[in-house]
């Protein structure tokens, strides 16, 4: 059995590694700020909209939104969005808004599609006239009654 390594970190390395906990914090402290502006200013677009993401360095914002109405809405409305930013002593550059919705769309399941008599009909004539046989139809199955409420032990 080989022994595992055990990695330990120096004092050092974890003092100079603690600027970029102190960065991340203050950058989620800043998204905290800028979400409570965004609700304070727009507030019929409370749920629907909020502030994803910061870029410091660059003085750039991200706002995420559900939908592309409310994509429609935010630009309308974000000359009052920035006023209330600088109103609250903070500056951005760039204010970018990205269609991004809160929950996955919702997978639709196909539905088997069966053929009514007609379309079997035409089918099978183009069938025969190409040279081929014709197609069985696949008969959608039939739900019984009876099978619905059986009782079961």
């Amino acid at each position: 059995m080989i022994p595992k390594k055990i990695v330990f970190t120096t004092p050092a390395e974890t003092l100079s590694n603690l600027h970029l906990t102190y960065r991340l914090n203050n950058v989620i402290d800043e998204v905290a700020v800028i979400n409570e502006i965004l609700m304070k200013s727009l507030p019929e677009l409370n749920g629907r909209c909020r502030c994803g993401s910061i870029d410091l360095d660059n003085s750039e914002m991200v706002i995420l939104v559900n939908d592309n109405g409310t994509f429609y809405k935010f630009n309308q409305q974000i000359e009052l969005f920035k006023d209330s930013l600088v109103v609250n002593c903070r500056f951005y550059d760039k204010i970018l808004v990205k269609v991004n919705p809160n929950q996955p769309q919702t997978v639709s399941h196909k539905k088997p599609h069966y053929l009514d008599e007609r379309q079997i009909e035409n089918w099978n004539k183009i069938a025969t006239s190409l040279g081929k046989e014709p197609i069985e139809p696949k008969v959608a199955p039939i739900e019984s009654v009876e099978h619905q409420w059986q009782i079961k032990l």
